[in-house]
């Protein structure tokens, strides 16, 4: 699986399935095989149940409820991305504002999958070289 991407939601059945909808339309079109992960913090607008209605139409669906949890936002990441079965994690909120564009934008650069992986290699690699000779020196 090229990318997982984690929302950790909380009153958010409104949105929800416009959401979903969208990520998966933006990986189809880029011909990525993704995942969502939607973890949500026992919404009581029945968010959980909107999302889990839509497993049957989205195989690469997963909902996670937490029971008698809420926020930090941070620990219902954690917890997807426990689940998370994606070469790539990404993570966004449910809001349907700039956020959603912001995804659209960067799985336009996902569609270039490798090429990425080889960027962020060759990033790494230069960030350890350059640790490494700052503590040569001694710095």
């Amino acid at each position: 699986m090229d990318l997982s991407v984690v929302i950790p939601t909380y009153n958010e059945a409104e949105n929800i399935q416009i959401l979903i909808e969208r990520v998966f339309r933006v990986f189809h079109e880029h011909s990525l095989d993704g995942e969502i992960i939607i973890v949500d913090d026992n919404s009581p607008d029945g968010t959980q149940q909107v999302a889990s209605q839509l497993r049957s139409t989205f195989i690469n669906l997963e909902v996670l409820r937490r029971l008698n949890k809420r926020r930090p936002s941070s620990a219902a990441v954690l917890d997807g991305i426990q689940l998370a079965r994606g070469n790539m994690i990404g993570v966004m909120d449910a809001e349907l504002s700039l956020r959603i564009i912001f995804c659209k934008l960067n799985c336009v650069y996902f569609g270039k999958l490798r090429e990425w992986l080889r960027f962020f290699t060759l990033l790494l690699i230069n960030l350890n070289c350059f640790r490494e000779k700052v503590y040569a020196a001694g710095h």
